[in-house]
């Protein structure tokens, strides 16, 4: 178990401030966040490359912190990979090894087991010039595996390869998660990716932590306007709160024109009657339909279509309040779903269903 308590950073005039969480023995954890957040420096922490200003770092109950980078047990794989471009891809592998004083024949063993598990066996003896993207990450991989170290720390290491090379990447990491029994800490400002592999996630944004939990909890449940928006949501209103009942608030928002009714537990904090509140929900989880829809009456409001986009298999679009000009919603709508034809300057009503509106403020 990995556990970083109240850590202080400082690289230049940027300081990543007060940061806290731990990693459970076999789990990931994900720093999401966009670049040039501290992302970054925590991993390089960690790692052993940089010494923090404060705080301190335990793994496995022993304190690290001010522990050399060699002697942490620890593998580090940085976005651009760091392979030696001298060596061939078994010698990449090997390296780690033989400064461990691991024997050849031992050696041996481990880089085939490793070869067939990353499917890299026809190029162990080419040079890493002559390399795919895809090839060089699984030998990065490789490397970062023969060390033996049981903790991998993977600073976007897949965020120049396609998306389809990317996916392949993920299965694999988890599949080596699995059968050898590791713990990931990635940083990535990737949402599919943070998705995929996290199973609790960080969100750090301009040097703050802004918030830590399980990966659903984080997603679904962002206790912040700062970190909504990087966990994807795309539609901000404000209201007023004019009710709270048992189960559900009632929150009047002017710039809308009408009242919404909004799950109790989609607040983070506790609210009082006459709160000026921000809210939020993502394009995803907005519907659309007729304006004479009647059955589509509440928590509901007409806009206008302002532009469609076309994007694989759904349609992204813009719309303005029909009424509150300034009022404006992205939804992005399923095509196989959609009964509607979206025209430029059609009216349609748009629903915004209770139980996925988030009180952030």
């Amino acid at each position: 178990m990995l556990e970083v308590k109240n850590l202080t950073i400082r690289a230049g005039d940027f300081q990543v401030r007060d940061i806290s969480f731990s990693v459970q023995t076999g789990s990931c954890h994900v720093f999401l966040g966009p670049t040039g957040s501290g992302k970054t420096l925590i991993l390089e922490t960690v790692a052993g490359l940089r010494l923090p200003e404060s705080g301190t770092i335990y793994l496995s109950g022993e304190e690290i912190t001010s522990t050399l980078p060699e002697k942490r047990k620890i593998a580090y794989l940085p976005q651009d990979l760091a392979l030696f471009p001298n060596m061939t891809v078994k010698d990449n592998i090997s390296y780690s090894m033989r400064i461990n004083g691991l024997d050849k024949k031992e050696s041996y063993k481990r880089i085939k087991s490793l070869a067939q598990t990353l499917e890299i066996e026809g190029i162990l003896d080419r040079s890493i010039h002559y390399l795919s993207g895809g090839e060089k990450q699984r030998a990065a991989l490789a490397r970062a595996l023969a060390s033996g170290s049981k903790m991998m720390l993977l600073d976007e290491p897949l965020s120049s390869l396609n998306t389809r090379l990317r996916r392949d990447i993920w299965y694999l990491l988890k599949k080596i998660q699995s059968e050898h029994g590791l713990t990931y800490l990635v940083v990535t400002h990737d949402l599919d990716e943070a998705s995929f592999l996290g199973d609790t996630i960080s969100i750090i944004f301009e040097g703050d932590q802004l918030q830590t939990g399980g990966k659903n909890s984080v997603f679904n449940h962002p206790t912040s306007i700062e970190a909504a928006g990087i966990v994807g949501v795309e539609n901000y209103f404000k209201g007023v709160v004019e009710k709270i009942e048992e189960n559900f608030i009632v929150i009047y928002s002017e710039e809308i024109g009408t009242a919404f009714k909004v799950e109790k537990d989609n607040s983070a904090f506790p609210l009082k009657e006459g709160a000026h509140i921000t809210m939020g929900i993502r394009a995803n989880n907005l519907f659309l339909a007729e304006p004479d829809n009647k059955s589509m009456d509440t928590n509901a409001a007409e806009f206008v279509v302002e532009a469609v986009y076309e994007k694989g298999s759904t349609y992204t679009v813009l719309l303005k309040h029909l009424y509150c000009k300034d009022s404006k919603a992205l939804a992005e709508v399923f095509k196989h779903n959609n009964k509607l034809s979206f025209n430029i300057g059609q009216t349609v009503k748009v629903l915004f269903p209770g139980e996925y509106i988030m009180i952030l403020s």
